[in-house]
């Protein structure tokens, strides 16, 4: 196992559903801001998160 996973106690299957499966556990994307609205905007949702929230 990775040096990094084992730091965080995480092993090789939680880290792959988290890094692979995000937005389907936590119900949003993550990155910079503007990434984050390109990739609403493409995908033709009707609500873009407030910039405050994406911090």
């Amino acid at each position: 196992m990775p040096p990094i996973l084992e730091r965080l106690t995480l092993d090789r299957d939680a880290w792959l559903i988290l890094t692979t499966q995000f937005e389907q556990q936590f119900g949003q994307w993550v990155g910079s801001e503007i990434m984050v609205r390109q990739v609403y905007s493409d995908r033709h949702y009707q609500r873009i998160p407030a910039t405050n929230s994406l911090l």
